[in-house]
């Protein structure tokens, strides 16, 4: 299998860790699929689409790196820990900033094509 390919199949199989360990990814992915619909039935512009997929991918993106955070502190340090429990909650904090980025964005371009 060609290095490329490889990278490929690791990265898919990221993908499968994230979708069936994280149930908030599941949660987004759902919600940035009834996005990417309004956006369909209401006739979003290209350049519209544009910027719903670039940020339902920065949403999906926050959540893998949250994961992999996660994920890397529980195995340095399995007991509680107060410096890496604020870590974490930052972490979560940087997705609740994409949500909300996401959120506004939406928002805005929906407000636009219901002529609010």
């Amino acid at each position: 299998m060609s290095s490329i390919l490889k990278s490929f199949a690791y990265a898919f199989k990221g993908f499968k860790f994230v979708w069936k360990e994280e149930r908030n990814f599941r949660v987004e992915v759902g919600v940035a699929a009834v996005a990417l619909a309004t956006a369909a039935i209401l006739h979003f512009s290209y350049l519209e689409f544009a910027i719903i997929i670039l940020t339902i991918f920065l949403v999906l993106a926050a959540e893998a790196i949250n994961t992999i955070l996660e994920d890397a502190l529980n195995k340095l340090e399995p007991k509680y820990d107060p410096i890496i429990g604020k870590i974490k909650d930052i972490c979560a904090f940087f997705v609740l900033l994409t949500v909300i980025a996401a959120i506004l964005v939406g928002a805005i371009l929906l407000f636009h094509h219901l002529n609010f």
